[in-house]
């Protein structure tokens, strides 16, 4: 058994002693300070297929004054087997035969979790926006395992006072439930926004204390549900999946997919022209492009007037060229006969 992601800035660990009883046997007794750094603990043997019920007691030491009210600490409990390593979720925490401390009771030092990285929040972002359902998805990412909830109100309502202790916002207005299921990558919706409104956020993650990251904010606009079609290749535009992109004031700042759109600051989002025709490659297509969007006809029967008109053209050439052939002739015949005549 090993503590992690330990958290005690009051030092009120110094004033509680944790003890860790299997049946009336104490297993461990030792400061809750000490528990913290103590690395993977022994308890006791377990046979296959068997279990086992173990009790924790913490309690106050007698010196402890009222100098600790209100204070409070944090810490993950894992719980593993000697002969590989102690894993929490996905992340090895130690390896058991390495770590174990020789002691045969207290707890002893060890790779103590309070030297383990402190959990930080990066890569917050706000993506998937849909106006006409009033939500958006924040996103982001911790080093280590942890909770996901978000914070938030309107911006013209900020500044909040960000508080620890005012539960369960912290200050902010509006928040989402605690997701206790603890991940790396978190991803949270945000119901009931308003149209045409900017909003601060923070994304909050908890290993055991809550961690704040820096507050940031997302435009929800009506430009942000925006409906557009994007050309697949270079050569054939095929409809593809709903697509937008964001610009800071004038400046474009990427093209961005309902799917995987992932908008980060207060931007605005533009439609994406669409384009429905193929792209030309030749003067002849060009023409059949040009006369179907002149009629507002498909470029197929433009394509099927065109060839007609090729036909109706070789035909009357055809036609004239045999007329003119069939006149030299008769004019000819006409020569030869005032010649027979005269002779």
């Amino acid at each position: 058994m090993e503590s992690v992601n330990g958290y005690d800035p009051d030092q009120l660990g110094s004033q509680l002693r944790v003890r860790i009883f299997e049946g009336a046997t104490i297993l461990y007794d030792d400061v809750f300070a000490d528990f913290l750094s103590a690395g993977p603990v022994p308890l006791s043997t377990v046979s296959a297929h068997a279990q086992k019920t173990y009790r924790f007691e913490v309690s106050f030491i007698n010196s402890a004054d009222d100098d600790y009210q209100e204070k409070s600490l944090g810490f993950d409990l894992c719980v593993g087997f000697v002969g590989g390593p102690l894993t929490c979720g996905g992340t090895v925490v130690s390896d058991l035969e390495n770590d174990l401390p020789s002691n045969d009771g207290g707890g002893g030092g060890g790779g103590g979790p309070l030297n383990a990285p402190l959990l930080t929040i990066s890569n917050e972002e706000a993506s998937a926006i849909i106006l006409e359902e009033g939500t958006a998805v924040i996103e982001w990412d911790t080093n280590l395992l942890a909770t996901s909830q978000v914070v938030y109100g309107l911006k013209s309502g900020a500044p909040y006072s960000l508080n620890m202790l005012t539960l369960p916002y912290f200050g902010y207005p509006s928040g989402t439930v605690e997701d206790g299921t603890k991940v790396t990558h978190h991803i949270v919706m945000l119901t009931g926004l308003t149209p045409g409104e900017t909003y601060v956020f923070r994304a909050v993650s908890r290993a055991s204390p809550p961690t704040l990251s820096f507050e940031r904010e997302f435009a929800f606009t009506e430009d942000a549900q925006a409906r557009a079609i994007a050309m697949a290749d270079a050569t054939n535009v095929t409809n593809v999946p709903p697509s937008f992109f964001a610009s800071e004031g004038n400046a474009p700042v990427g093209t961005l997919s309902l799917d995987s759109a992932q908008i980060s600051g207060n931007v605005d989002i533009h439609e994406v022209v669409p384009v429905t025709e193929e792209v030309a490659d030749t003067n002849e297509e060009v023409n059949n492009l040009t006369a179907a969007a002149f009629l507002s006809l498909p470029s197929w029967v433009s394509d099927f007037l065109m060839s007609w008109q090729t036909l109706l053209t070789l035909f009357v050439s055809v036609m004239v060229t045999l007329w003119f052939l069939g006149l030299l002739r008769r004019r000819s015949r006409e020569t030869e006969y005032e010649a027979q005549t005269r002779s």
